[in-house]
């Protein structure tokens, strides 16, 4: 039954309660046609509002799509029928005092005199109408792009109570970044709209024309104006500079200028850390210290975004300059913010499994949404890709979506880009908050686990509540996005909880009796399946990286190579196989960064020690030549009389600049053949001592990321061997590793580079990472690299020895 109450607080209007309400029979067994009418001069979202209406009343009645026909309203047309959009039968319905932009959000259904008008306050919007009143109307829900997502009950007949509802969503602007595959339609059918322009715009602002024609806005970059080329968005402009703010705002008018129905305009910023670090800048934003470890600048940035919308509103008043409060400007600044800027907080709230990260992070959203802004929006990350594991997190769209709406935040939006078989009811259940965030998300869950899956809600119920109660197990501190497009994601699930998994998909398997429950839980096994081939994967590798130097025999570590490299090729078939036979399971990525971790090299260095090995790895087939681009007895001559290339190698020549200061990025003297560089970051220590053993050496401590490293010449064909002796902490998502890599004559990067990573561990370690790899075709040099990410307040890296020979190529 249509329902004339709605959750989001709607306005209702019907009959005197005493007097018995007329109905309207949509179909029935005796109702052999219903003509859905739309405006005579239809506008394309009006039109494909009609279409989603008819294919899902067919489904529902059980009948041909032609039984419900799509005519233009005409005035001897039909007067009971389903009138979709702006027709002149619903006349002023819903529009007589609609709010002003983007404010004008509601939709809403009137059943009258024998018919039933859908129809939305802005009229782009009226897909969300009809998905709203067939959602209400038929109980249909699109769970998951596809048919295997889309739950229509079928029904005898559609009876509807004359009367009104009209709704608003709680959150005027709603978005998820999708898939490519998926398109518009999930988006549509779950109501998402996005009312405000974001995005990192700053490098479409700012061209390398206005940078060459007025150099005052350029940042300043170790005493020198930086002027950015095309391509390069590594830069901020010089916030202070008058002509930054003059050259920002006439941008921005002249948009809204030439399309004078465009409602907002994006200031946010470059996705970079490079500011300006002119001593005028500094001295503008040193007193605010830091903020999540973080130097803080929001002052600076939307101090300029401020003085923007100044400019703007004296000919717009009515427009909008989205921003994003993003990394280096993520606190409230000590002053209101225009009316009409639109900050979107950024944060990965995934973290709000950690208490006090929750609380800071609660007490920023209250600060941002007192600050003077009109509008505030969230960010967020609710992956899906790229991570291979099942990261549902619906904890953190339960807890975090309500609260965002009593704070006062209305606008949203986050990176999704689900593995919808890993990622299960997490984008539906944000999309239906995001609609009515009063709504009980247990009672949504509720909906979800009982129409989808059916006689197998109890165990795949129990399989997304331990997956999540997987990623809130997790030992502290917050970090943003901790494993995003990291290896050691394959550490959170343990063996066991993973089994544990697979049993409860075996127990789905078990109970789903119709077609429809079978096929999902096929697809949902399938999507998991790519899991456990990755986490065999990881496993293999991380099994042989720890066996060598660790006291086996040659036999033992060949056996674990050849595991490792076949569990490899197992897992690249099986996400191959599921990317073709089950859409939507995983998303389609770039499998590259997790294979470019390889200990091959260091394998087959540490089986050339002895003459077992050696015979051993010269039997192996082209296991060297195949994964390394060398035969054993090639590896082995770079290893003894490969020419030794690298200049300073105890870094002798080396002087380091202090890294405790907000902007000190590069802290390695120019003229220094190493060259170092790394992020600002609280308590971040980077120092040059000596080692037990008296050899020079380079440490890291606390640092978010920093990386040495030198390029040197290379001939195309030759081998190159790096190694470099390192001791170290290195927690879980902590990464410190030897990389490789070659760039050719114009300095462009050939691949992601290989890398030999330490294995995760909570003890103090001591190896030799080591990379070999033959220079292909293009190269003209090779550079080597020395870095670590994400260390914990207790982990270090210290590097010594550091060496690339390189053998040349055979005549």
């Amino acid at each position: 039954m249509f329902a004339l109450t709605e959750a989001s607080g709607a306005a209702v209007a019907g009959r005197d309660p005493g007097v018995a309400a007329e109905t309207f029979m949509l179909f029935s067994a005796a109702e052999t046609e219903r003509i859905i009418v739309v405006p005579a001069a239809a506008i394309p979202e009006e039109r494909r509002a009609a279409e989603m209406i008819q294919s899902t009343l067919a489904k529902a009645a059980n009948r041909p799509v032609a039984q419900f026909p799509i005519q233009a309203e005409r005035e001897d047309g039909p007067h009971s029928a389903v009138f979709v959009g702006a027709t002149l039968r619903s006349g002023t319905f819903l529009i007589d005092a609609a709010p002003r932009p983007p404010f004008d959000t509601a939709v809403g259904a009137r059943v009258r005199a024998g018919a039933v008008e859908v129809k939305s306050e802005r009229r782009e919007s009226i897909e969300l109408a009809a998905n709203w009143w067939l959602e209400r109307a038929l109980g249909a829900h699109w769970f998951m792009p596809g048919p295997l997502g889309e739950h229509v009950p079928v029904r005898a007949e559609l009876i509807l109570p004359e009367g009104e509802a009209i709704a608003r969503p709680g959150f005027i602007s709603r978005d998820l970044s999708l898939g490519p595959e998926e398109g518009r339609d999930w988006a549509v059918r779950n109501r998402l709209e996005s009312r405000f322009e974001i995005g990192h715009n700053l490098v479409g602002v700012f061209r390398p024309e206005d940078f060459q024609r007025r150099p005052e806005m350029a940042p300043m970059r170790l005493g020198q104006r930086f002027l950015p080329e095309a391509g390069d968005q590594n830069w901020k402009p010089d916030f202070r500079a008058a002509a930054t703010i003059e050259h920002a705002a006439a941008t921005a008018i002249r948009a809204f200028d030439v399309n004078p129905q465009r409602g907002s305009f994006s200031l946010s910023i470059n996705d970079s850390i490079r500011y300006d670090d002119s001593a005028a800048t500094l001295a503008a934003v040193r007193p605010r210290g830091y903020f999540r470890q973080r130097p803080d600048y929001s002052d600076l940035v939307f101090g300029f975004a401020n003085a923007v919308a100044a400019r703007v509103a004296e000919r717009h008043p009515d427009r909008w300059l989205p921003a994003f409060a993003y990394y280096w400007c993520e606190n409230a600044p000590t002053f209101p913010v225009a009316r009409r800027i639109v900050p979107f907080l950024t944060a990965d709230r995934s973290q709000w499994m950690h208490p006090e990260f929750a609380a800071e992070d609660r007490a920023l959203i209250e600060r941002w949404c007192q600050s003077g802004a009109e509008v505030v929006g969230v960010y967020d990350y609710f992956y899906g890709a790229p991570f291979l594991i099942p990261r549902p997190t619906l904890y953190a769209a339960k807890e975090t979506l309500p609260f965002h709406y009593r704070a006062g935040v209305r606008a949203f939006y986050a990176e999704a880009v689900p593995n919808w078989a890993l990622d299960g009811p997490k984008p539906w259940l944000v999309a239906q908050l995001l609609w009515a965030p009063e709504r009980n998300p247990a009672e949504l869950l509720a909906i979800y686990y009982r129409e989808f899956w059916a006689e197998a809600a109890g165990p795949m119920e129990r399989f997304f509540a331990l997956c999540d109660e997987t990623w809130r197990e997790q030992p502290g501190p917050a970090r943003w996005l901790r494993y995003f497009r990291d290896d050691d994601q394959a550490t959170i699930y343990p063996a066991a909880r993973q089994v544990e998994l697979r049993t409860l998909l075996d127990q789905a398997a078990r109970l789903a009796r119709s077609p429809l429950a079978r096929a999902r839980v096929a697809f949902a096994s399938a999507g998991y399946s790519v899991s456990e081939h990755f986490w065999a994967f990881s496993a293999a590798r991380d099994r042989l990286s720890r066996m060598i130097n660790a006291g086996v025999s040659p036999g033992e570590l060949l056996a674990a190579w050849l595991q490792y490299r076949d569990a490899r090729t197992r897992f690249e078939e099986r996400y191959r196989d599921v990317q073709r036979d089950y859409p939507f399971a995983v998303a389609t990525q770039d499998l590259a960064i997790y294979f470019r971790q390889q200990p091959d090299s260091r394998a087959a260095r540490e089986l050339l020690r002895t003459s077992a090995g050696r015979t051993l790895l010269e039997g192996a087939g082209d296991l060297t030549r195949q994964h390394l681009g060398a035969t054993p007895g090639e590896i082995e001559r770079a290893l003894t009389r490969g020419v030794e290339t690298l200049q300073d190698r105890d870094w002798q020549s080396v002087t380091i600049r202090p890294v405790d200061g907000q902007a000190v990025f590069d802290w390695t003297e120019a003229e220094n053949v190493w060259q170092g560089s790394g992020e600002p970051w609280e308590r971040r220590r980077v120092a040059l001592g000596a080692g037990r053993d008296g050899r020079r050496t380079l440490r890291f401590a606390a640092c978010r990321t920093e990386a040495i490293g030198q390029w040197l010449p290379v001939t195309a064909g030759a081998l190159c061997l790096a190694q470099v002796d390192v001791r170290a902490r290195s927690s879980p998502g902590t990464a410190t590793f030897l990389i490789m890599n070659f760039i050719d004559a114009n300095h462009r990067h050939l691949g992601l580079g290989r890398i030999d990573r330490l294995p995760a561990d909570a003890s103090v370690q001591t190896r030799t990472l080591v990379v070999a790899e033959r220079a292909p075709p293009q190269a003209r040099f090779v550079g080597i690299g020395l870095r670590v990410l994400n260390q914990l307040d207790d982990d270090f890296a210290e590097f010594s020895a550091a060496s690339l020979r390189q053998l040349p190529p055979q005549p």
